[in-house]
């Protein structure tokens, strides 16, 4: 099984989910937008479900890698700042992470 195959499988569900919804994404939809056969599909995932947990972990992985994420130290973060300073932090970068199209 290939790992490219099953990540462009991914990609393939993240667009159809990203233009139609994901409830409307069947196995029928992923495979036309892949030009193969709905059987072969199933070489990669066994469901459905299993591609939409799939696209879930991919998702929260590259969030992560994103993020930078790393642990807050808070004394430093509130130090000689008010609770309305750090929020209107947090609300900046969130709307910056939003709009970066990665």
């Amino acid at each position: 099984m290939s790992s490219d195959r099953k990540k462009e499988i991914i990609m393939a569900a993240l667009e159809l989910a990203s233009q139609k919804g994901l409830q409307s994404v069947s196995m029928n939809m992923i495979a036309e937008k892949l030009h193969i056969k709905k059987p072969s599909l199933y070489n990669h995932f066994a469901s459905r479900e299993e591609i939409v947990e799939a696209m879930y972990c991919y998702l929260r992985m590259q969030a992560k890698q994103n993020s930078n994420a790393m642990m807050v130290d808070y004394k430093a973060l509130f130090a000689e700042r008010s609770a309305f300073e750090v929020l209107k932090d947090v609300v900046m970068n969130y709307i910056r992470m939003n709009q970066d199209e990665h």
